[in-house]
């Protein structure tokens, strides 16, 4: 497949649980822990990632700050966000209109996540 998507989340289950199920399908998955190890990553001008999922709620720089700062620095950049439950359909709507591509709810199934990543990179 030779897709390369980055993983940020604050959680390390989550990380661990999204790199292995998607090294699985055949994607190469870079991970950071937090923004500003992501946003560090992302200013390396050898990193090249096909996709991001960021996660909403982290601390220090949440993650629509650092969907933005990508944005900024690679306007094609494809990104998704990741929220947990409590969030309502009019947050998710207004994360929408900042140029994310689809919005996860927490607790997300893998499959479904492996589909929206295979619609947003056509890989079939």
């Amino acid at each position: 497949m030779g897709k390369t998507i980055l993983i940020v989340d604050d959680e390390e289950i989550v990380r661990e649980l999204l790199e292995y199920a998607l090294e699985e399908e055949g994607f190469e998955v870079l991970t950071a822990e937090n923004g500003f190890q992501a946003i560090e990553m992302f200013g390396d001008s050898s990193l090249s990632c096909d996709l991001a999922i960021v996660d909403f709620s982290m601390p220090g720089m949440d993650g629509l700050e650092v969907c933005r700062k990508m944005a900024e620095m690679r306007p094609s950049q494809k990104l998704m966000i990741s929220t947990g439950s409590y969030s309502t359909d009019e947050e998710i709507e207004e994360i929408k209109k900042n140029g994310i591509l689809e919005v996860i709810r927490k607790p997300f199934n893998v499959s479904d996540v492996l589909r929206l990543l295979n619609d947003q990179l056509g890989c079939h």
